[in-house]
């Protein structure tokens, strides 16, 4: 399961990359029109999948490979040493 959330969290990455690219886009070529609520419905599909990525980040952080797995392993003292 952490392979298949591990994928979602990197392909979530290059959907933020093409709509943030299309919200800049949109916001140069229409820069003297009014924000609209089409530019509204863009920034909103942005913002849902910035905020799912980074719950995702999370959950592969503190339920994945890492994070509590190391902390239980090595005890906190010693991950917080390590670089």
């Amino acid at each position: 399961m952490y392979n298949w959330i591990l994928g979602l969290h990197s392909l979530l990455r290059w959907a933020i990359v093409i709509v943030l690219i299309i919200n800049i886009a949109r916001t140069v070529l229409n820069n003297e029109k009014p924000f609209s609520s089409i530019d509204k419905r863009w920034n909103l599909r942005l913002l849902i999948l910035a905020h799912l990525n980074f719950l995702i980040g999370l959950y592969n952080y503190f339920f994945g490979g890492k994070g509590f797995a190391y902390i239980n392993e090595l005890g906190f003292g010693a991950v917080m040493k390590d670089k």
